[in-house]
């Protein structure tokens, strides 16, 4: 309070002229005006920064999470630029709006995830539905078969054979009886190819069947053209021995 008295005194006891009171008090004023407008101003830089950074976190995270379906926690680095003291939440109103935007986002965050969720639940649902359907179809099918196999194991096991005997009976024609007499064996010539009884065929021991490859017609046939063959091959070789004997007499 002393240091206060005493500036005040003096300025009481010095004689101040009408002017210089004012040029005074219009300094002290300027300065306090000044003062307050930069107070001001940096509060309202401050806030318009804050929002402006929410926003646009706020935007690229719904964005992202539209996209992919997962939200990402904002990094540390975004936390500490938006960490505010919160012994300033009385004097700054901008900063409670601002803690009821980040609280709207974390809500938003969640019902994104719970729609997610609730996205997966449904088709897991639809899966396990078909999944149901095909097994109760293969139960029925399987009911089936059993059905079908213990029938047939009831059934007694010469029926089906019977039946099957029965079946053929009546579905097999009657046969013809025989007119006409066996027909003698017979055996193709070799040479002729044609189908003659045996007794037209010599005997041979050396084939298979005892009796030889040609008819008897064929070989009495082969054999007269043999011996044709041979005596026109002798009277061929005797006309050349003649035309060689009476060669010298021409000659002389």
């Amino acid at each position: 309070m002393d240091r206060l008295r005493q500036p005040s005194q003096w300025l009481l006891q010095q004689q101040w002229a009408h002017w210089s009171l004012i040029a005074v008090a219009a300094l002290l004023a300027f300065l306090l005006f000044v003062k307050i407008t930069r107070r001001r101003r940096r509060l309202t830089a401050g806030a318009a920064h804050i929002d402006h950074f929410a926003e646009r976190a706020i935007a690229g995270q719904a964005a992202h999470a539209g996209q992919t379906g997962i939200v990402r926690p904002a990094s540390r680095g975004r936390k500490q630029k938006v960490r505010i003291d919160p012994t300033e939440l009385v004097s700054y109103p901008e900063v409670s709006i601002r803690q009821l935007r980040r609280e709207i986002f974390k809500r938003d965050q969640e019902e994104s995830r719970l729609e997610h969720q609730i996205e997966e639940l449904e088709i897991a649902n639809e899966q396990l539905r078909q999944q149901v359907a095909e097994s109760r179809e293969l139960c029925a099918y399987f009911e089936q078969k059993i059905t079908e196999l213990t029938a047939a194991n009831e059934q007694p096991v010469g029926q089906p054979e019977e039946q099957k005997k029965a079946e053929a009976k009546i579905k097999k024609p009657p046969r013809k009886a025989k007119t006409h007499p066996d027909a003698p064996k017979q055996k193709q010539c070799r040479k002729c190819k044609k189908y003659k009884p045996l007794t037209e065929f010599h005997k041979n021991a050396s084939s298979h069947d005892g009796l030889a490859r040609w008819c008897k017609a064929c070989k009495t046939k082969a054999a007269k053209e043999s011996r044709q063959k041979r005596a026109a091959a002798r009277r061929a070789s005797e006309q050349q021995f003649d035309i060689c004997a009476d060669a010298p007499l021409c000659v002389l």
